[in-house]
């Protein structure tokens, strides 16, 4: 995920999925050292920004701990739904099919009592 000076994180392309910005404060990434200045339009004061612009460590720009534990979500959540569905859709196709295999069975029953019932019915 790249970090810009300005506050904003942005990671990713478009196509993996929406993306989750971080809530990052300027703080996180300027030094103490600056005037007050919060450079928003309504400021009158013309004074320039003094702020620097603090490195993360290595270690802080490489962890991708909490990433990856965000992708396990994903696919955990992912995989549960892909059950769900599954179990949803296997639950209305056995609905579907049991008034139809009660009229089968029924057609069955009804045409064996009409064979038996009718025993003159093939000699005609």
């Amino acid at each position: 995920m790249a970090v810009f000076p300005h506050g904003s994180a942005r990671g990713g392309s478009r196509s993996d999925g929406p993306q989750q910005i971080k809530d990052l404060r300027a703080d996180d990434f300027y030094g103490d050292s600056h005037d007050g200045n919060d450079g928003s339009r309504g400021s009158h004061d013309t004074t320039r920004n003094t702020r620097t612009y603090t490195l993360p460590t290595f270690a802080e720009a490489t962890d991708a701990s909490e990433a990856m534990r965000e992708r396990r979500a994903d696919r955990n959540k992912s995989i549960a739904m892909r059950v769900l569905a599954a179990v949803l859709i296997l639950t209305a196709l056995g609905i579907g099919m049991f008034p139809r295999v009660l009229q089968y069975r029924s057609a069955r029953e009804l045409a064996s009592t009409s064979a038996r019932s009718s025993p003159n019915r093939g000699s005609r």
